[in-house]
């Protein structure tokens, strides 16, 4: 029964925590294969590394999938006309814009600039799994664009009508 009334009082935040993570799952699902056969130190005509463009490509399925699931199940909006979406997807997309600029960002300043994804814990921890020591600075960086995304969510795209 506690947890019926912990779940009743924390809807909202739980929903979100839910398909939070399931959107990361996307996100990684779209680039970890393409980090894997390319690389992430790969660079595009000599300069732009390949995470930036795989992780690009992530947060297109990631945003599409991140819309429908908050809309329906953590904000539980129900107007599906061409207004009320365009209305909510602008903003959402323009949030996730800012939050996929600062992923980029620090996965930038944590591989490139102080190169962490090659020392320590990254490469200790990726190594358990067979993985690059990217994709443990990309959950990391995770951590904090989830709960920005939340709060820009909230605050600005699915507000609730007062």
């Amino acid at each position: 029964m506690k947890l019926k009334m912990l779940y009743a009082r924390y809807k909202e935040i739980i929903n979100y925590l839910i398909f939070g993570v399931l959107t990361t799952l996307v996100d990684f699902a779209v680039y970890t294969p393409l980090t894997v056969i390319f690389g992430a130190n790969y660079k595009i005509a000599g300069f732009v590394p390949w995470y930036i463009v795989t992780s690009v490509i992530a947060w297109i399925a990631a945003v599409l999938f991140a819309y429908v699931t908050n809309k329906i199940w953590v904000f539980e909006q129900k107007d599906w006309s061409a207004r009320a979406v365009v209305h909510e997807l602008i903003p959402f997309a323009g949030g996730r814009v800012v939050t996929l600029l600062i992923q980029l960002f620090l996965m930038w300043l944590m591989i490139d600039v102080t190169h962490l994804d090659k020392t320590g814990l990254f490469t200790w921890g990726a190594g358990l799994v067979g993985l690059e020591g990217d994709i443990v600075v990309k959950a990391i960086v995770a951590v904090v664009v989830v709960v920005l995304n939340y709060v820009i969510s909230k605050l600005f795209v699915f507000k609730k009508n007062k």
